[in-house]
């Protein structure tokens, strides 16, 4: 069941001789398989889940314009023409999020084409609205109001200043189409008001569009500190939890092996007892900054998993790699030389290694219990060792 990792003469850290499991064969059900959310892109996610809450505002909004077509107050191809805009534009919208092409964008979210779409399309109906076209200009500033989830003041003045100047620009188009019926003084307060109330909504939605931002950051940077271990720099017990589960998950989709090491300093309350607690941090500083340095592919983490305890998770990485891993660190901590207050202390570590590949009917703690009962053979067996958990039969 366990297997003691021989050390190799360190003349020169031995290059492991496979940390990486080749990549599984694409399986073809998955690229024919298709759902309305990219199953792995969070972000994404909810950029298409804004796309429908704006469709969901095009629906309440065909209620007045149906309604409007239904009284005679509207020509039916307004409705129509406004519908099937609505189809195509939110639909090249989906796509272009589904196929991640929008990522190639300054805007991702495709923000300000969604408030352009929506504004350009009331337009459209506004012009055929006659007594009715306040109406729709309010609806024009709710779609505007759009902007306020992602475009900055700047962007959403500048919108406000193109849509007053398309408004002025249409103005022609419903004289003609009203002949008659038409009122030069009505449009020009209709514009008036239009010009004025745009841009001050475009300062409130900017303003707090910025407050937003800022509030979102600060919050982003709130959970980064609570990663961290006060104490030692490495990430805390709590992050850990968090990462296992979304590592398991991912090797499970992937077919990855997935490593774990889990770390113990020796006889740690000897050191506490012998030198002080103050050493005793020191020591602990400085192993979790040999564990980080050696483990330092971006994928990889350390963690301080409780008192002297420290985990390993290594990604992509079978047994043999996890081990050879294990010795490098096991060794440079060995060798290393700490001082506190001019007495050296000697520090050594025991560790325990297991690889897996996660399974549908594994629990999702497994590589943990793992990993914990090879380091209790490490310590069984001696301490300032590393052993490899190995499933029963696989010796």
């Amino acid at each position: 069941m366990y297997g003691e990792h021989r050390r190799p003469e360190m003349a020169g850290p031995r290059r492991p001789r496979s940390r990486f499991l080749e990549m599984p064969c694409m399986d073809i059900a998955k690229l024919t398989k298709f759902s309305i959310f990219p199953p792995d892109d969070k972000k994404q996610k909810i950029r298409i889940q804004v796309l429908f809450m704006s469709v969901g505002f095009y629906a309440l909004c065909a209620v007045p314009i149906g309604l409007s077509v239904d009284l005679g107050l509207l020509p039916q191809h307004v409705m129509l023409v406004w519908a099937g805009w609505t189809a195509v534009g939110n639909s090249l919208i989906y796509i272009a999020m589904r196929l991640n092409i929008n990522k190639r964008s300054g805007d991702p979210s495709l923000t300000m084409l969604q408030v352009a779409l929506a504004i350009g399309l009331t337009f459209y109906v506004q012009i055929y609205a006659g007594p009715l076209r306040g109406a729709y200009l309010m609806a024009t500033m709710l779609a505007f109001a759009f902007g306020c989830f992602k475009l900055t003041t700047r962007e959403l003045l500048r919108m406000a200043l193109l849509a007053s100047a398309a408004y002025a620009a249409t103005i022609p188009l419903i004289k003609t189409l009203e002949g008659a019926h038409f009122n030069p003084a009505a449009e020009l307060v209709l514009w008036v008001t239009f010009s004025v109330l745009l841009p001050s909504l475009a300062v409130l939605t900017g303003t707090f569009s910025d407050l937003r931002k800022k509030l979102t950051a600060a919050n982003q940077a709130l959970r980064e500190l609570n990663r961290f271990d006060g104490l030692t720099g490495v990430k805390n017990r709590a992050y850990f939890n968090e990462r296992y589960e979304v590592e398991w998950r991912h090797a499970q989709r992937t077919r990855d092996s997935l490593g774990m090491l889990m770390i113990d300093i020796d006889h740690f309350k000897r050191i506490n007892d012998t030198y002080g607690h103050v050493a005793g941090d020191a020591c602990l500083t400085r192993v979790a900054a040999i564990i980080g340095d050696t483990a330092r592919r971006s994928t990889d983490d350390a963690f301080r998993y409780g008192g002297e305890e420290f985990a390993v998770l290594l990604t992509a990485t079978d047994t043999i790699g996890a081990a050879h891993i294990a010795e490098i660190i096991r060794f440079r901590i060995e060798t290393a030389e700490m001082n506190f207050n001019g007495q050296k202390i000697a520090i050594t570590v025991s560790i325990g290694v297991a690889a897996l590949v996660p399974e549908a009917g594994n629990v999702t703690d497994l590589l943990i219990a793992n990993a914990d009962s090879a380091l209790y053979q490490s310590k069984e067996s001696g301490r300032n060792r590393v052993s490899v958990f190995h499933r029963s039969g696989d010796e």
